[in-house]
């Protein structure tokens, strides 16, 4: 999974999941703040056939300038291996 974003000094990355459906299928918690992030994670593991859906926790600190966060990209690729087809 590929992630590209902007935090302020007053904007935390908490936690990224990744899900098929209900199914949770990786989660991290980077805990990024006040950078570009450039993120590529490695997931791994077994996925059902939902659509998938990432989600992002940020958390907004007190301060000034307020929290902002632009998102820039995101990705997933997949590779299936024979025993998933």
């Amino acid at each position: 999974m590929f992630l590209q974003l902007e935090l302020n000094e007053n904007a935390r990355l908490a936690e990224v999941h990744l899900r098929g459906g209900r199914h949770l299928a990786f989660a991290t918690s980077p805990g990024l703040v006040g950078t570009f992030a450039d993120l590529d994670l490695a997931v791994t593991g077994s996925f059902n056939r939902n659509p998938f859906t990432v989600c992002m926790r940020i958390e907004f600190l007190s301060g000034v300038p307020r929290g902002h966060v632009t998102f820039l990209s995101a990705g997933l690729q997949i590779i299936l291996l024979d025993e998933d087809i």
